[in-house]
């Protein structure tokens, strides 16, 4: 079991050796040893386009976004370890609703508003059970002696990537296509000086949109979604 075969690659010229290696150690020994890896999802569409590379495989299996019933049954499920009774409070336009006029109890309007925050909530997420959970978190306001109170709304406005630079945008794409980079893996990939890079790299850790792990840096988990649909926007992510 090989995890993460992009890290076998890096985006410059003569970047594809290792991982070329490794497909054709693992062509040459598949009579004998059954291969499993794992990769990055638009790595491996790169990978794709560049190397065919689902044709040394006999079996490519896509992981689907979780449906919104799974990923609230999923929180729900966590919830109820902490024995925790929740609360979800009540927007203010939510009262001239008329679910909620209808609601003859405090039960009932209870659920009506579970129902409308797990829509938002999935919605933010995106199918994606970590992010999920993250903004499950952010919307804890406070916590009583009995309940956790739930905000009404995340906020969330992640509209101020599609103003980055193009610069920017594009060494998002590279974060995307390699998920870890170091400063020096990004100045290869880019064909610039290591310091051009570690100054970029933390402007946008500072920001919050990287986040620095024990082997480089990552696109934060809640930016993770947005960052693709505004690279697809700007044709720079296909």
């Amino acid at each position: 079991i090989v995890e993460n075969i992009q890290n076998m690659f890096l985006r410059f010229p003569g970047g594809f050796e290792a991982l070329k290696r490794f497909l054709l150690l693992m062509v040459e020994t598949s009579q004998n040893v059954f291969w499993v890896t794992t990769c990055g999802l638009y790595s491996w569409s790169y990978f794709d386009r560049i190397l065919n590379i689902r044709t040394f495989f006999h079996e490519v299996i896509t992981l689907r976004e979780l449906d919104d019933e799974t990923i609230e049954n999923v929180i729900m499920k966590r919830h109820r370890v902490s024995g925790y009774q929740l609360e979800f409070e009540t927007p203010a336009n939510f009262d001239k609703s008329t679910r909620l006029k209808r609601s003859l109890s405090e039960s009932a309007r209870q659920d009506v508003l579970r129902k409308s925050f797990f829509q938002q909530l999935n919605r933010l997420a995106s199918g994606n059970l970590t992010v999920a959970i993250l903004f499950w978190l952010k919307a804890v306001r406070e916590i009583k002696s009995d309940r956790f109170l739930i905000a009404p709304f995340i906020e969330f406005d992640p509209s101020f990537l599609s103003q980055m630079s193009s610069p920017d945008l594009f060494t998002f794409a590279a974060f995307l296509q390699h998920e870890t980079l170091t400063p020096a893996h990004h100045a290869k990939i880019f064909h610039q000086a290591e310091e051009t890079s570690v100054m970029q790299i933390s402007k946008l850790e500072r920001s919050g949109i990287l986040v620095k792990k024990s082997k480089g840096y990552q696109i934060h988990y809640l930016l993770y979604r947005p960052m693709v649909r505004t690279l697809k926007l700007h044709n720079i992510l296909h």
